[in-house]
């Protein structure tokens, strides 16, 4: 019966995950306009989180999202600091 509960937590976590709208990081890389910056995606964000346009469940998946684009961000810091050093 644990089990089952713990099953069903993980799915539902990763259902929750999969309705979102998208990694951060993802969103920041694939956009032409917005230039490579260190932490680009973590500051894209939290600017999504601070539009008063945003409603709450837009702001909730950001928040669970957050962690995810936190460490995305760091794993591509190889790249990013020389394209910012080069500026």
């Amino acid at each position: 019966m644990k089990k089952l509960i713990r099953l069903g937590g993980v799915l539902a976590l990763v259902g929750f995950l999969a309705i979102q709208p998208g990694c951060c990081t993802l969103e920041h890389l694939m956009d032409p306009e917005q230039e490579l910056a260190m932490y680009g995606g973590t500051a894209d964000c939290f600017r999504d989180m601070e539009d008063s346009r945003a409603t709450f469940f837009e702001v909730l998946f950001r928040m669970v999202d957050l962690p995810f684009t936190i460490t995305a961000d760091t794993l591509l810091l190889p790249v990013t600091v020389p394209v910012e050093l080069m500026r």
